[in-house]
């Protein structure tokens, strides 16, 4: 049984406690994965905001197709580097 919702950005995997390979563990929240692009971009989306937290977001390194900001946090897509 997969929980996984394509229009929500979060999917549960009660039964393995594992994320699939797009998506990442929130911290406190060991039944919640968000997708990796979502991750330290500036806008919480685990329940217990772990993927914003900022000493994770200084040591995480950006999906491919995206970079950090110069604060050294924020990952920002490529397409959006210069808006």
């Amino acid at each position: 049984n997969n929980d996984t919702n394509v229009s929500n950005p979060l999917q549960v995997e009660l039964e393995t406690g594992e994320c699939e390979e797009e998506y990442t563990l929130c911290t406190s929240s060991q039944d919640q994965c968000v997708l990796k692009d979502l991750v330290c971009n500036g806008n919480p989306d685990c329940t217990d905001s772990s993927d914003e937290d900022i000493s994770f977001c200084t040591d995480y390194t950006c999906p491919h197709g995206a970079r950090k900001c110069t604060s050294g946090v924020e990952c920002v897509h490529d397409s959006n580097w210069c808006d």
